[in-house]
């Protein structure tokens, strides 16, 4: 296996892994007080994906440099809201 495609291999794993956060992280309130408080493990689950998106966002670019001159949307990282939701929002490119 080569380098790249040990990148490419990487990268559809992290997809899937992203997919299976957003997809089946559960986003309802413990209860009707619990609300505001995130668990260890939610924070973990957005860190995780977050961190995924920002590594998924380096190969694609390094695999396929042609992206650079696309118009391209910033990708989305997941956060919570200071009531404790979970939303999407945007990530600026630095």
């Amino acid at each position: 296996m080569t380098n790249r495609e040990l990148l490419e291999f990487t990268l559809k794993v992290n997809i899937g892994t992203c997919n299976e956060i957003y997809t089946k992280m559960d986003r309802k309130p413990k209860d009707d007080f619990s609300f505001v408080e995130t668990s260890l493990e939610d924070r973990l689950l957005v860190k995780t994906f977050n961190t995924l998106v920002t590594m998924n966002q380096s190969i694609l670019d390094l695999l396929y440099p042609e992206r650079a001159d696309m118009n391209l949307p910033n990708p989305k990282h997941l956060a919570f809201t200071n009531l404790g939701e979970l939303v999407e929002v945007e990530v600026q490119e630095l």
